[in-house]
């Protein structure tokens, strides 16, 4: 039955204790036998009448008879006596305790209803919490609702005059028909708990037979009362029927130690929840905390759980992580916690064991729900777990084995698997993106494992294809394998497109040029040099299958396909379209076509301040003054003209959007918004880039970068532990990345929040970074040439020069590296 009090508790259903004469008596001293603090109705009879010498005849030991005799008499001196004996009352240990639960439980109204006309609860609670007690004294709170959350129905000690003793008192009580109503309505609404009742209680019959509806109790109500002379099992039955009256065999002390304990380990779990809601991904918790949240795993969150499991791992002791999976109880339970834990953390992926999930006694079906609603690729910690089962040929889940495979997986088993299910195997191994898992299954071609012709090729198309390289369509191919053809066609059209397409910025150069669909493939088909003397540009500019770049004295145009190059003037700012060639010296603007031929020639009227922008057919100017220039390359002339103020600082850059134009100056971010006005956001360190994002922008200093929307509204901020010792890189979303010494640093800036995503260590100093396709590419000064995916690096096949300095660039199926004598030109075909 006690579990059901404790439930109620917990739902927060509407429950009122009604507390008895019983629940303010005070212990008996057991060496002196009297009692410390008030006694029963009966020794406050006899101490009345030891107060009154015309009570000492009488043989009446009932507290009203007394009370009649003694008002009789003079009931001033009644009252002052009772008031006399009630104040010295003693606070007992279920005053504390009761004081206790109505605090934890917040003070709602009504919770308390008492006959008891002592003030030892509201002094008790007083003590301990610091506050007064709301409490209604037979006033109109009692009847007409407030807020009070302790209703004394016979009055108190504070109002002796006004507290229920006499026949008359108790006669005036019964008539009130408001007071009854209220009982009525409240215990029609709530669940009842008597405690200090003895069950022969006659006024407390009376009252229940007067409050009952017609048709009973619908809500079940308590009494707490250890089993006694006045208990029998026909009364108990009796209430039950009656009253709905369930009978608890506790003491009132032990009762409420019990509600006590129940509220302060919730309590306790609340404050752990919220803990680990806070810092679930940040700060470690202490052991003991993880393994008491272990312990209620299954009632939390699906988020909450992600939290936990991630503690869990990185604290990595005492089998954590094995114990929350058990907790957790089935294999769909655990891979949503891992995935809800990946979604947030993903380098996480390192740290699972496949070993801690327990999965002979699941259920295949569960599964494969949890991994079709996923879907995860090329996560090898699915592969270990699936390979721990009996597959039975079940053909979702080989595709799911195989598509998550690493190369250290791959054994006999794994070769048998495709030798018997060679169709859903291969599905799988076109999601996995490690070559090294299909030349190692390549490599077990055997007696013992019999590949076909076909299916070697296509393992070999793959791996080619992995590696950023392309074929011919395939055509010719037996009709079991077509789908996966198609798979391999598809991909390998998509992948021409990208290599031949040019850079982003060449249409749009908010991307800081840096972004681009070109994947930079592991391998390349061919590698040449082209000689310069001081290349001074900070990358070259690749497009419509040219490279554009600035040395010493003048800029070269490289045409990719027939190998030659043509010289134009010397220039200061240079930059392409999708069929021009912009070059700007000083207040000077040229106009060429790739060919070398010049178009145009205009002059500004002051020097251009920093390297011009296009976007579409238009290219941007901005002047050392702040005059914004927009020339129609379709038309070849100047459409706009027009001063943006910027007092007396230098442009440092900016960035073209749509509707947008975002200019940087020395402490000054300007936005000029198409046919608005203009909004400023003034910083206090100077600004050294701008980086354009999909629909915001990022300032970064020396301090630190901040995200900003197109309102001039800061977004989030990250405070730079040490400065960037390279470029800085939009990748996606709210993703950045940049170098700092070996390290490839990514940061994430989300609305509020901003927080470190990765850092990726490598063996030497970066000196510069792009994105292709959401991959960071950098270029070490050992010369390494190196992808990063999500944490994940991967070398490029490039010979190593050792480089002082070096950018690099990519467009138009090459990849090229800069320095300040060479140009090095990696081609993904011939």
């Amino acid at each position: 039955m006690m579990d059901v009090i404790l439930r109620l508790i917990d739902k927060k259903a509407p429950i009122s204790f009604f507390l008895g004469a019983g629940f303010s008596l005070g212990k008996k001293n057991p060496q002196t036998q009297k009692r410390e603090g008030l006694g029963t109705g009966e020794e406050l009879a006899q101490h009345l009448i030891s107060k009154n010498n015309l009570l000492k005849n009488t043989d009446s030991k009932n507290l009203m008879n007394i009370s009649d005799e003694y008002s009789f008499h003079n009931d001033s001196e009644f009252r002052e006596e009772l008031q006399r004996y009630l104040g010295e009352g003693i606070v007992q240990n279920s005053h504390r305790l009761m004081s206790d639960v109505i605090y934890d439980l917040g003070e709602p109204k009504d919770l308390i209803l008492s006959v008891n006309v002592d003030d030892l609860l509201e002094r008790a609670f007083q003590e301990k919490h610091r506050k007064m007690l709301s409490v209604a004294k037979r006033s109109e709170d009692i009847y007409t609702g407030g807020n009070k959350v302790y209703l004394k129905l016979h009055g108190c000690v504070t109002e002796i005059g006004k507290a229920v003793f006499t026949t008359k008192d108790y006669l005036t009580i019964e008539e009130n028909n408001r007071l009854f109503d209220k009982l009525k309505t409240l215990f029609a609404e709530r669940s009842i708990i008597f405690i200090g009742f003895g069950m022969a209680d006659i006024d407390v019959l009376r009252m229940l037979y007067r409050v009952r509806p017609q048709d009973g109790f619908s809500k079940p109500h308590y009494w707490v009362v250890p089993k006694s002379k006045d208990w029998s099992v026909d009364r108990e039955r009796y209430y039950l029927r009656e009253f709905n009256i369930n009978h608890i065999n506790m003491t009132s002390e032990d009762f409420l130690q019990l509600i006590y304990d129940h509220l302060k380990k919730k309590e306790a779990k609340e404050i752990l929840i919220s803990n680990l809601n806070t810092e679930g991904y940040k700060a470690p918790m202490t052991e003991t905390k993880i393994r008491a949240l272990i312990d209620m795993v299954d009632t939390l969150s699906l988020d909450l759980q992600g939290k936990l499991f991630f503690q869990c791992i990185k604290m990595d002791k005492g089998n954590l992580s094995k114990l929350l999976h058990q907790n957790l109880g089935s294999i769909e339970s655990s891979l949503k916690c891992i995935f809800e834990m990946l979604d947030h953390k993903p380098d996480s992926i390192v740290d699972i064991s496949a070993e801690d999930i327990p999965v002979n006694a699941y259920s295949l079906d569960n599964l494969k729900t949890v991994l079709k609603s996923k879907c995860p690729n090329n996560t090898p910690f699915i592969a270990h777990l699936l390979s721990k089962l009996d597959l039975q040929q079940d053909e979702e889940l080989i595709s799911f084995l195989f598509s998550n495979l690493s190369a250290e997986q791959v054994n006999h088993k794994i070769a048998s698997l495709l030798l018997n299910n060679e169709v859903p195997a291969l599905l799988g191994l076109m999601q996995n993106n490690n070559s090294e898992v299909l030349e190692k299954l390549i490599a077990y071609k055997s007696e013992r494992f019999p590949f076909s012709h076909d299916i070697l090729e296509l393992l070999k198309l793959r791996v080619r294809q992995i590696n950023g390289g392309f074929f011919d369509r395939i055509t010719a191919i037996t009709d079991k394998y077509k789908g996966i053809a198609e798979i391999l066609n598809k991909r390998n059209d998509d992948l021409k497109e990208r290599s031949n397409s040019i850079w982003d910025h060449t249409y749009c150069d908010h991307l800081n040029s840096s972004n681009t669909k070109f994947k930079i493939p592991k391998k390349f088909s061919s590698i040449s040099s082209i000689n310069a003397n001081e290349i001074n540009s900070n990358r070259v500019l690749i497009g419509q299958g040219f490279i554009l770049f600035n040395s010493a004295s003048k800029a070269t145009i490289y045409e990719l396909s027939q190998e030659k190059q043509c010289d134009l003037p010397e220039n200061q700012f240079i930059t392409i379209s999708k069929d021009k060639i912009i070059i700007c010296n000083e207040s000077l603007v040229y106009i060429f076509e790739p060919d070398g031929s010049l178009i145009q020639a205009e002059v500004l009227d002051d020097s251009v301040a920093v390297s011009p922008k296009t976007f579409n057919h238009s290219v941007y100017f901005i002047d050392v003054t702040g005059k914004l220039y927009i020339y129609d390359l379709m038309m070849n002339e100047f459409v706009v003209k027009e001063q943006i103020e910027i007092g007396m600082e230098h442009v440092v850059d900016f960035i073209i959007y749509s509707e947008h134009l975002i200019v940087a100056t020395e402490k000054t971010i300007i936005i000029k918004v198409v046919e608005e006005g203009v909004r400023r956001i003034s910083l206090e360190s100077r600004i050294d880039t701008l980086i354009g994002g999909s629909n915001d922008f990022y300032i970064a200093s020396s301090q630190g970068i901040g995200r900003y929307d197109f309102n001039a509204t800061l977004l989030s901020k990250y405070n730079f532990i040490a400065p960037p010792s390279t470029n800085i890189v939009f990748i996606d979303e709210c993703k950045i990345a940049f170098g700092y010494q070996n390290r490839v640093i990514t940061i994430v800036l989300k609305e509020f929040t901003a927080e470190q995503y990765n850092v990726v260590e490598l063996s030497s100093e970066i000196l510069d970074l792009i994105v292709c396709d959401g991959i960071v590419t950098v270029i070490c000064a050992n010369g390494e040439v190196i992808n990063i995916d999500d944490g994940q690096i991967a070398k490029i096949e490039i010979d190593p020069i050792n480089y002082k300095q070096a950018s690099l660039s990519v467009g138009s199926g090459v990849l090229c590296i800069a320095s300040l004598d060479k140009l090095v030109v990696c081609k993904i075909s011939a």
